[in-house]
């Protein structure tokens, strides 16, 4: 659903949509409007909500490019999404260490990234070794339009830059290309 981008909107959607033990939320923010990422950050960890998101130039609602506002979206989460950093450098933090057996072609990872930061290639790799490949994967780079590398994602674990949020959901995707 598209929401106006203010925390106190967005908390009272998030109450509607009574969200599961198993649930995860999924937070997309255009950056033109973008509410106390940190404040909402702790009122949801206070509610025990599990989420992740990302800050971008803008949406896609429909057919349309919007520079203002929150999307939210409600899955069934595989696991609790993790939040890697220091995508960067030569040492990733935050990978879990678990065995992806119980993933299945039915899974998808959720992936938004810090668009700016460099070695994204690496990371992904270390992601698809960590997840096996018969996990799908989608997502994208979140950032600022100006190009100036910031904090743009964001889980329970806070906010932050140079960093990838990632979360496998219990639903299979597939891609659809056509002429025209």
């Amino acid at each position: 659903m598209l929401l106006e981008p203010t925390s106190k909107v967005i908390l009272n959607h998030i109450q509607s949509l009574q969200p599961a033990q198993d649930d995860v939320l999924l937070l997309l923010f255009a950056e033109q409007d973008v509410p106390d990422i940190p404040a909402l950050i702790d009122a949801l960890n206070e509610m025990g909500i599990a989420f992740f998101g990302g800050v971008f130039p803008g949406l896609i609602w429909g057919n349309q490019h919007i520079k203002s506002g929150c999307i939210i979206k409600k899955f069934k989460a595989m696991m609790t999404p993790f939040c890697i950093t220091g995508i960067a450098s030569t040492q990733l933090s935050g990978m879990p260490q678990f065995s992806a057996t119980g993933l299945t072609d039915k899974s998808t990872a959720i992936v938004l990234l810090d668009g700016l930061t460099p070695n994204i290639y690496r990371f992904l790799e270390e992601l698809n070794d960590l997840l096996g490949e018969q996990c799908h994967f989608i997502g994208g780079g979140a950032g600022s339009i100006s190009l100036k590398q910031q904090r743009c994602v964001f889980a329970n674990c806070g906010l932050h830059k140079d960093a990838a949020v990632v979360c496998v959901i219990d639903k299979q995707i597939s891609l659809g290309v056509r002429h025209g």
